[in-house]
């Protein structure tokens, strides 16, 4: 990220990275007091495993407890998300657009743009139905809230879903 880390007296240094879920490419460059430039990289992968339950104003991302501002709730038999935060706690950004009431997600290379009441989705430029077997599935107002439907979203930010009936838990991983 460009910054600056002081090398100790033994050589070694050491320096907190934010990473990204999945891959990432780190890259180091080392400049001695001549200006004679090295460099290395590594990648370093991020697992993510993050849990939700329907009806709970919380979840957690990679065990560590997270709060949602609303709960996931369950309409024509799909999850629907107060999607800020899931998508925040992956390492993405949520923009809206009130004046169109659009929602975009980014997560490094994708991006997914969404419409409250409409049954289409653009991800990464092509127009994909949200679910083909429910056209009825839009993104929602919810007391005050854009409710977005969990599988769709994670899916085409390339995570894994998995829906447990009996607990009502939704798991998503990378």
């Amino acid at each position: 990220n460009g910054n600056t880390v002081k090398i100790k007296n033994n050589g070694s240094f050491s320096a907190d990275l934010n990473l990204n879920p999945g891959l990432n490419e780190i890259v180091v460059e080392a400049v001695d007091s001549a200006g004679n430039k090295t460099s290395k990289s590594a990648n370093i992968y991020r697992k993510v495993t993050m849990v939700l339950k329907a009806g709970q104003n919380k979840f957690t991302v990679n065990g560590v407890e997270e709060s949602l501002d609303a709960p996931p709730i369950i309409k024509n038999g799909r999850t629907l998300v107060p999607i800020r935060a899931i998508v925040e706690a992956l390492g993405g950004t949520v923009i809206w657009e009130d004046s169109n009431k659009k929602i975009t997600i980014l997560l490094k290379d994708e991006k997914i743009e969404l419409w409250i009441g409409k049954n289409i989705a653009v991800t990464n430029g092509i127009v994909k139905l949200i679910d083909y077997l429910n056209p009825d599935i839009v993104p929602e107002i919810i007391n005050g809230r854009a409710m977005l439907p969990i599988r769709f979203i994670a899916a085409n930010l390339g995570f894994n879903v998995q829906w447990d009936n009996a607990t009502k838990t939704i798991t998503i991983n990378n």
